[in-house]
């Protein structure tokens, strides 16, 4: 998921940078992202359950701070035809694979609801030369939609899996009020990164998730915190789960953690050291969509694509032979 955008300085994160612990259970982008209120008791009984086992997850304020910020090397030689198979083991993307996550975030020092969806589409599209994966995500704060983003992702030959740039819009009251796009060479600058190492180990350097300069801000990194943990959400107990700590260039000590499940994905969401936000997100619903409902999916994810090509340089997406 994941799916978080964290803290890119342009919008709200989204779940492969929210999906993206406390104590407490406050404030995603799998990737890639609380409740509309016919379902505030529904939703107060997940945050409860969170709260409950919140405690349990390790946390240590972290203040370390690269030396050098690397970029990584892409090149289109290292992807083959099967780009588009994402079968990473800690963020596999199977056309159809639908996740809910439910929590909740800190802004002007109140607590929000917070839900985030996140769909694998069934829609590609070919970035740099290289096919990815449309994700579609949509991010929800106390009911109301206030982000919709396209992630694209692509795994080269050696299994990591690289984000190939996204466009997100933001929403106010229901209306679309503005929108924008990196891709690798759009803005100039921009350069495609690792959303997820091929063999992740602790103790190993950090790694950039893609870089977008003004007037996109993206500046992610990740690291690993820890492997081989276990966490327990409402869809389950999970082990073998990798932590891995996210954070962005200008915010070094505002961590976002994001736990990958084995053969999942981001089933928790968590923060760290001086994230203001404090996001915190848990996985309550997993489902394969039925061929009618992935088609009407990747039909909503096409609409924003439409508005996605005033902004970039890439051609349309297509759908998956």
């Amino acid at each position: 998921m994941m799916p978080s955008h964290a803290r890119n300085n342009t919008h709200r994160p989204a779940v492969h940078r929210r999906l993206a612990g406390g104590t407490v259970l406050v404030a995603m982008a799998i990737g890639g992202g609380a409740c509309s209120s016919s379902a505030g008791t529904e939703a107060s009984d997940t945050l409860a359950s969170v709260s409950s086992v919140a405690s349990t997850v390790p946390v240590s304020a972290v203040a370390r701070t690269p030396i050098e910020f690397t970029r990584e090397n892409f090149d289109v030689a290292n992807f083959d035809e099967n780009s588009i198979a994402i079968n990473n083991r800690y963020f596999p993307l199977i056309p159809g694979a639908r996740h809910e996550y439910e929590g909740s975030t800190v802004e002007d020092g109140k607590t929000l609801l917070h839900r985030v969806t996140f769909t694998v589409t069934n829609l590609t599209k070919k970035i740099n030369g290289v096919d990815s994966v449309v994700i579609w995500e949509s991010d929800f704060s106390e009911g109301e939609l206030q982000e919709d983003e396209l992630t694209f992702f692509a795994q080269d030959k050696t299994g990591n899996v690289w984000h190939m740039g996204q466009y997100s819009e933001l929403w106010e009251n229901g209306e679309y009020t503005a929108g924008r796009t990196w891709l690798p060479g759009y803005p100039t600058g921009a350069v495609a990164g690792i959303m997820m190492k091929a063999d992740p180990r602790p103790n190993t350097p950090d790694w950039s998730e893609g870089f977008a300069p003004p007037p996109y801000f993206w500046t992610d990194r990740a690291r690993v915190r820890a492997t081989d943990e276990e966490t327990t959400v409402p869809t389950g107990t999970y082990k073998g789960v990798l932590v891995v700590e996210e954070y962005n260039e200008e915010e070094t000590t505002a961590i976002q953690l994001k736990y990958y499940a084995p053969d999942h994905g981001v089933v928790r969401v968590g923060w760290d050291g001086t994230d203001q936000g404090k996001e915190m997100l848990v996985l309550v619903h997993s489902e394969q969509l039925s061929a009618e409902k992935l088609e009407a999916a990747s039909k909503s994810a096409l609409e924003l694509e439409t508005r996605a090509l005033v902004h970039s340089m890439a051609g349309p997406a297509v759908k998956r032979k």
